[in-house]
């Protein structure tokens, strides 16, 4: 005897938004480490172009004189992503990475900086333990309306939550 045709439908929809939802949650939970594990910085912000935009005070950048207008031409060792805005953190504090720094009225230069771990508020914690547990609940509940109602509205709710991935990140 052949199962119903919705019955596998039903059975085809959880298999794919429990392996979506769980690979959702696979990439941004373990961010939540945060507060008991901060990462490690060099102490400055770039944009996508390497433009230099912040210096934290009191961090290896500022000790090693990059000011904001510097140019980061290339970097060896680093762990870090780059993004619209980077902050160039590394895995551990610790790590070191060689920047090729150029300044607007200077020749380029090389610089070596080792990580420290970022300083971090308590406000900084609890933002980023509230942020993803939100987020968890907002992908959790998307999966599941979409397993009770599944229609148009519910599959569009369902991957807007999936897509919010790349903007938390």
């Amino acid at each position: 005897m052949r199962p119903k045709r919705g019955y596998m439908r039903a059975v085809v929809r959880l298999i794919f938004v429990v392996v979506t939802a769980c690979a959702a949650l696979a990439i941004t939970l373990p961010d939540i480490a945060n507060p008991w594990h901060p990462f490690g910085t060099l102490g400055f912000e770039a944009n996508i172009d390497g433009a230099v935009t912040h210096i934290y005070a009191g961090l290896p950048a500022e000790r090693a004189g990059i000011r904001v207008g510097d140019r980061i031409l290339g970097a060896a060792g680093l762990g870090a992503t780059r993004g619209a805005k980077s902050s160039y953190s590394m895995d551990a504090p610790g790590r070191s990475a060689t920047l090729t720094v150029a300044s607007p009225h200077a020749p380029p230069r090389s610089v070596t900086l080792t990580a420290v771990v970022f300083p971090r508020t308590l406000a900084d914690n609890i933002t980023d333990v509230a942020f993803m547990c939100s987020f968890t609940a907002f992908i959790i509940i998307a999966a599941i309306l979409l397993m009770l109602r599944p229609a148009i509205a519910t599959w569009a709710f369902f991957l807007y939550a999936i897509g919010q991935i790349s903007l938390s990140a």
